[in-house]
């Protein structure tokens, strides 16, 4: 800040400031990052926590290595939360987590570990098997990525994806468009199975083994999405009706992410922000939750848990979608107005569990960053539990871990159950597609991130579900009472929904908003 304070105290433990921004994640030090470079205003950063961050934290800890690397003990880095570069982006347009890093003076050669090449959950032929970047375990039996199977797989996917996207077509021009933000990717592959009349450009028929393969590819855009079939939108599935038959992912299209390759952090994600954490130290309040939030005549006023009342100009709410979820009807004061309420709830906060496991030996291939485990049964009978996708990032050097995922309807069945329900469920799901025998013996350790159950996030991460339309990200991004309240955060972009970079984006427009906003004072 130039030449001014953090915050101009009174008394009772009360301050006032140009600006509050409320929330130490992403945005919020994005925000103040940039006010701090860009003004001479005063701020205040306010964060529930007893640390900075919000859903990116990354731990380090000590594993063994097997015996066959030396058996010594060595330190690793897990994100329990957001750990994605999606994109590294291109000349012009790179990933704001790359411009960052090269901001601080990084190597990103150094920095950043290259997973794939480019979108592995949306690009599953050339990214995954074309590039031999995925064990898929079927009938306890590894896929060959170059197999026949794994070629009719991928060709029955992308033939589906075509006829849904025909389908969504259809509706748009017979003027039911709505339907297809309404439909669900599930509900409108059944209708197209179910036709099965005899056109030459009916789906074909396939071999039972094709057959079990075929839904796992629609289970990694279910992963990538954050939410299950059953609440993805038919609307997703436009523009991909004549992509050729086999070629059907070779180039790179916008998901949400950026060009190029798809990558870690070797010291996890915190790494992004710690720069942002170590220069806004004096401008930052942890372990202050706000429990409520005042529109008066001319400014905004914050009380938190502790007591602590902040007057500000202008207010940046960086709150999560799912703390909104439950708390925007009490919080702000007046109500927030009905469009802002029924973006909140258009919006899915998403489920995402991660479920790290640590086993006394490797039995699964070490040079595979990612597997795909199938099995015949499930949960229930949409088929919940039948795909599981695991990170293998470490065992390439000698550390037996892996990191399981679920999400969906798996997140959803796992929401509030115990450590040991969760971890028996991934060690039989191992168990049962893996030809190896008592799994569970050899697991020494299981953790798994509860995002969804915290009152703090109440969710992983944002993403569009059944009746979410472009309008209720704008109304969310939206500033409220003249001006005075901004949101941020990851839910409020809505091209780059539910990512880090998303949170970086509404940051920088939180900052700029502001700005503009007290321009005149």
């Amino acid at each position: 800040m130039k030449d001014s304070t953090a915050s101009e105290r009174t008394e009772d433990n009360n301050c006032n400031v140009d600006v509050l921004i409320i929330g130490a994640g992403a945005s919020g030090l994005q925000c103040g990052s940039d006010l701090l470079e860009n003004s001479s205003l005063s701020f205040r950063i306010v964060e529930a926590r007893d640390r900075v961050g919000g859903r990116i934290f990354t731990t380090t800890e000590t594993k063994s290595k097997v015996i066959s690397a030396g058996g010594e003990r060595v330190e690793i880095q897990r994100d329990y939360g957001a750990s994605w570069i999606h994109g590294i982006g291109e000349d012009g347009e790179r990933n704001p987590i790359v411009d960052l890093l090269c901001l601080n003076n990084a190597d990103t050669d150094d920095d950043i570990c290259r997973v794939f090449d480019g979108n592995p959950w949306t690009r599953p032929d050339y990214i995954l098997h074309r590039n031999d970047a995925i064990a898929i375990y079927l009938d306890r039996t590894i896929l060959e990525n170059d197999s026949r199977e794994v070629t009719e797989g991928i060709k029955r996917h992308y033939e589906l994806q075509r006829k849904l996207s025909s389908f969504a077509d259809q509706l748009y021009e017979s003027g039911d468009g709505m339907k297809t933000v309404q439909m669900s990717v599930q509900e409108s592959r059944e209708i197209l199975l179910k036709q099965k009349c005899n056109e030459g450009d009916n789906i074909s028929e396939c071999e039972p083994m094709v057959e079990k393969l075929y839904p796992f590819y629609t289970f990694l855009c279910e992963n990538w999405n954050g939410i299950s079939a059953t609440e993805l939108q038919l609307s997703s599935m436009i523009g991909d009706s004549t992509t050729s038959l086999l070629a059907t992912d070779e180039s790179y299209t916008n998901q949400g992410d950026y060009p190029g390759a798809h990558c870690k952090l070797k010291c996890g994600m915190l790494s992004v922000i710690k720069p942002f954490a170590a220069k806004l130290e004096d401008y930052t309040s942890l372990g202050e939750r706000v429990q409520k939030i005042d529109c008066l005549k001319d400014s905004v006023l914050v009380t938190t848990s502790n007591g602590t009342t902040i007057k500000a100009k202008c207010c940046v709410s960086t709150i999560p979608l799912g703390c909104l979820k439950a708390t925007a009807e009490s919080l702000f004061h007046p109500k927030l107005g009905e469009d802002k309420l029924e973006a909140i709830r258009s919006i899915s906060a998403g489920g995402y569990k991660k479920v790290f496991l640590t086993f006394t030996s490797i039995f699964w291939p070490v040079d595979k960053p990612l597997i795909g485990l199938i099995r015949d049964h499930g949960l229930d009978k949409i088929g919940t539990g039948k795909y599981l996708l695991i990170n293998n990032l470490w065992a390439k050097d000698g550390i037996p871990c892996l990191e399981a995922v679920l999400c969906g309807d798996a997140a959803k069945w796992a929401f509030r159950k115990p450590d040991e329900s969760i971890k028996s469920y991934v060690l039989a799901f191992l168990q049962d597609t893996m030809p190896v025998e008592n799994i569970q013996e050899y697991c020494v350790d299981c953790h798994v991130t509860r995002w969804e159950e915290s009152s703090l996030t109440s969710g992983s991460y944002s993403s569009f579900t059944l009746g979410t339309l472009e309008r209720h990200v704008d109304m969310l991004a939206a500033t409220a009472w003249d001006g005075r309240l901004i949101f941020a955060g990851e839910a409020t972009e809505s091209e780059h929904m539910g990512s880090v970079h998303a949170a970086l984006l509404s940051g920088k427009r939180a900052a700029s908003c502001v700005l503009k906003q007290l321009s005149g004072h």
